[in-house]
């Protein structure tokens, strides 16, 4: 005869408990929005609303620079064309060059307007009285970009790559001419030029005399953008090259800080972004950066905000007009659109998908934010077993509309949440600031574990 023990696993032990927050920055951007901005304290709102300017007869936008006259001159590819538009989006084109490629635009003191072509790195002149004039030919293939330092112009070129010292009548001579295959970008600060090149990713500072000093080299293939922080700090772009594969160390492309005595370092770093823009935005700089296409606000100290999540635009070029208001050129189709201040009316967002880690029955939904009259925030949830939604997955739930409802997703191992935000009067938006989503794992019925068999022994009794 034996005895039977059984060993079980029961209920009791399968009730932990789980609370997935979201409240910073990093938190939230790892979704998706759609008409949605994340500040930099971590808060969702209704971003402001992309307008299309003017569509022109190109295949992409390559350059931008203002008009005094109003409106702005806009340089493209792959025809070489160069257009004026007004401030009401008419476009006339100004001339249609042989050229592939007007890759730098710049309006001289003199009131001429300036335009840098490719693959034959000529810089044409226009003074509005008659066609265009072929002003110089550079001896190199590209010119990438102007810059003005006491009327004096420059032109920056590529294979070879050098910078341009060049007179009114066209005639030029070798300013400054580095080692770097291309000089990619040129800014005037404090009666100097500074260099971004490309090849190595250096940034040079040049002298009145034409005295190059190195100032940094990058980890990058290329300096794309050099501007002028409100404090008197440069700031840099920059570009890697492409990875040769899925297991090479990829490069991050970059925004670097130059201080006033020299020390550089980034403040912002991406490895997934290949296309990068660069402007000064008063204390903010404001930075495009492709994969997904977005605009950026940082600081000075590299806190950055989301400004907005383009659904079809991937900017190739950013620039104030005289309004102050942001115009962006398409690097994949040649518009030229306008970003306001006032944000739109709808918007949502989609979190990155949580695992929990254990099977889960939900409990409540909570978020804190502000909801002025007139705009509105709904929340609702799906759920599924797999780390990918897909059909297997719930329907989006029915909207939450009040924080702390229930959650009425199915038990399940993981979750997401998608935010979705109204607006009905102009310049009001929701704001929500944090979320939070608790779940508790399902009670399981007890389970054998292990089973063993002792043998029978009769006690004895004494006499």
């Amino acid at each position: 005869m034996f005895f039977l023990l059984l060993s079980a696993t029961s209920a009791t032990e399968a009730g932990r408990a789980k609370a997935w927050q979201q409240h910073a920055y990093d938190d939230f951007a790892e979704g998706e929005s759609e008409g949605i901005s994340i500040a930099a304290d971590g808060a969702l709102e209704l971003a402001p609303e992309l307008v299309e300017l003017a569509s022109l007869e190109a295949e992409r936008v390559w350059s931008m620079t203002p008009n005094p006259k109003g409106g702005l001159y806009v340089g493209t590819g792959d025809s070489g064309r160069l257009f004026a538009i007004d401030d009401e989006g008419e476009a006339e084109l100004l001339f249609d060059s042989p050229e592939l490629v007007l890759h730098a635009l710049i309006v001289g003191p003199d009131g001429r307007l300036y335009a840098g072509s490719a693959p034959d790195g000529l810089i044409y002149a226009l003074d509005g009285k008659g066609p265009a004039e072929t002003l110089v030919q550079t001896g190199s293939r590209y010119v990438w970009d102007f810059a003005l330092v006491d009327g004096q112009l420059y032109a920056a070129t590529g294979e070879p790559g050098r910078v341009l010292k060049i007179a009114k009548d066209g005639s030029h001579e070798v300013f400054f001419a580095p080692e770097d295959r291309h000089v990619i970008t040129l800014l005037a600060h404090n009666d100097r030029l500074y260099a971004g090149t490309s090849g190595k990713g250096r940034i040079y500072e040049i002298d009145g005399e034409g005295r190059g000093r190195l100032l940094f080299e990058s980890e990058q293939e290329e300096i794309h953008n050099l501007v002028v922080g409100v404090s008197g700090e440069i700031f840099a772009s920059a570009i890697p090259k492409p990875s040769k594969g899925e297991n090479s160390n990829k490069v991050p492309a970059a925004v670097y800080r130059v201080g006033a005595e020299g020390a550089v370092y980034p403040i912002w770093e991406d490895t997934e972004a290949k296309l990068v823009n660069l402007v000064a935005a008063g204390e903010y700089l404001l930075l495009s950066a492709s994969d997904p296409a977005r605009l950026l606000r940082l600081s000075a100290d590299g806190r950055r905000a989301l400004v907005v999540q383009f659904e079809s635009l991937v900017p190739s070029r950013l620039l104030f007009g005289p309004d102050g208001a942001l115009l962006l050129g398409g690097a994949q189709n040649a518009v030229v659109s306008i970003l306001p201040e006032q944000g739109r009316r709808k918007g949502h967002f989609e979190s990155a998908v949580e695992d929990f880690a254990i099977h889960a029955r939900w409990g409540a939904l909570e978020w804190r934010g502000t909801q002025p009259s007139d705009t509105r925030i709904t929340v609702q949830t799906r759920t599924g077993n797999s780390e990918e939604p897909d059909k297997t997955w719930s329907a989006w739930s029915e909207p939450l509309t009040e924080s702390g409802q229930t959650i009425t997703s199915p038990p399940a191992r993981f979750i997401q949440y998608r935010v979705e935000m109204e607006s009905t009067r102009d310049g009001a938006t929701p704001r929500l600031s944090s979320i939070e989503i608790r779940g508790v794992q399902v009670n399981l019925k007890p389970r054998i574990t292990e089973l063993q068999t002792f043998p029978f022994r009769p006690q004895q009794s004494g006499n």
